[in-house]
């Protein structure tokens, strides 16, 4: 009777060792998993902050260089009233300047890419912005809606109408 009795402990033992091994190997994995998320994610956030960094850098030249070509058409304004005498246009003010994209204008970009562009094209524009694991959708249109969607999320949307000019200058894009 004692020994069916330390069997039947034993046996528990055993058994309960093994669940708790089990447990235990399943929440490593469970960790190492978490921990591989974790660095692709911030492997994710690093390529933002650049791309943010690039954008801005971007910017800082652009405005520069468009300052160069204002005080370069303000010289040619100049010397034209010079030679002609009558006074130059007057300038733009700030209220004129254009307005953001709304979602009316991406909802108009995604039809404009579906329209010109192949799947295979597409999913080309979203490889060139890094945004091919984003892409969705077996049609054009659906995979353009996916990139424009993507591309307003990292905040690429003016680098996907330029990557569209470049690939189809008749677009009109």
């Amino acid at each position: 009777m004692i020994s069916t009795f330390l069997i039947v402990v034993l046996t528990s033992l055993v058994v309960a060792v093994a669940i708790v091994a089990w447990i235990w190997h399943a929440l490593r994995q469970s960790q190492e998993d978490y921990l591989a998320r974790l660095d692709r994610q911030e492997g994710e956030i690093d390529d933002l902050k650049r791309q943010v960094h690039e954008l801005h850098m971007e910017r800082i030249a652009d405005r520069a260089y468009m300052q160069r070509w204002i005080e370069h058409g303000r010289q040619g304004w100049q010397k034209w009233s010079e030679l002609s005498g009558q006074p130059p246009p007057p300038e733009p003010d700030e209220g004129q300047r254009p307005r953001p994209l709304g979602q009316n204008d991406l909802g108009r970009l995604a039809q404009m890419i579906a329209n010109r562009f192949t799947a295979e094209e597409i999913d080309g524009l979203a490889f060139d912005l890094d945004l091919g694991a984003l892409m969705e959708g077996e049609t054009p249109k659906a995979r353009a809606r996916a990139l424009v969607d993507a591309a307003k999320r990292r905040g690429l949307i003016l680098r996907l109408i330029d990557l569209c000019r470049a690939q189809n200058p008749a677009g009109e894009f």
